[in-house]
């Protein structure tokens, strides 16, 4: 029987210790050192759906609309111009016809001829930048907004005398008020500086209209509501 050298025995001996320590040889597959997990990171060039970056490796961001909402095309500016110039031309037909006070009559004659010539100026921009002027999305806000304009005419069509002149100017103040504050919304939105130029045109010529019928509603001692 031979004898080991010292030397490899103490060796051997050190050997076994440290497998009796860790239980057996090292795994086959180490975790990277110094990331401190288990989980290798994302290979580099690739997607990682969970941060929403792109293979460059820089933040994808979501389009963000602003403050005044998404950017309206020229065909919905248009479309709704189109449909409030129709109603008030409308309504100013028949309150031409049915008005018993010489100025609500006069107001009238001018919705006429302000709104006819509103909605030409919009049809020449859309016939000029090739733009088709439709009809408006039907929408649940916008099928409101119809039904409300042929309540009102329908309401309009039971009264004479000077309940139709004060319901008429009611009608109007509300109206323009609203069409106020669309056509300023659509003023701030849109890029193109023509469009821009028409609506501010349309604004200016919309608020004069709000003044008037104001001070009619006034004249004739009932309320215009906000």
């Amino acid at each position: 029987m031979r004898l080991v050298h010292p030397l490899l025995a103490a060796a051997l001996v050190c050997s076994g210790v440290a497998l009796a320590q860790t239980g057996g040889p090292p795994p086959a597959n180490p975790t990277p050192s110094g990331t401190g997990s288990t989980h290798a990171p994302p290979a580099s060039g690739g997607t990682d759906t969970r941060s929403g970056t792109n293979p460059g490796g820089a933040a994808m961001t979501p389009p963000v609309s602003s403050g005044l909402g998404t950017t309206p095309t020229p065909e919905a500016v248009l479309a709704d111009l189109h449909m409030a110039n129709q109603s008030e031309v409308d309504l100013g037909h028949l309150a031409a016809e049915r008005a018993q006070n010489k100025d609500v009559k006069k107001f009238a004659k001018h919705m006429i001829s302000a709104h006819t010539k509103m909605d030409k100026d919009a049809q020449s921009w859309a016939k000029k930048n090739k733009v088709t002027v439709g009809a408006p999305p039907q929408d649940a806000s916008h099928q409101e907004e119809m039904a409300k304009m042929q309540a009102t005419k329908q309401r309009l069509q039971t009264l004479t005398g000077s309940e139709f002149d004060k319901a008429y100017m009611r009608a109007m103040a509300e109206d323009h008020a609203q069409d106020l504050e669309r056509v300023s919304g659509f003023e701030q939105q849109v890029a193109d500086k023509s469009l821009r130029k028409l609506l501010t045109s349309a604004r200016k010529e919309i608020a004069s209209h709000k003044r008037e019928a104001d001070k009619l509603v006034q004249k004739l001692g009932t309320t215009a509501a906000r």
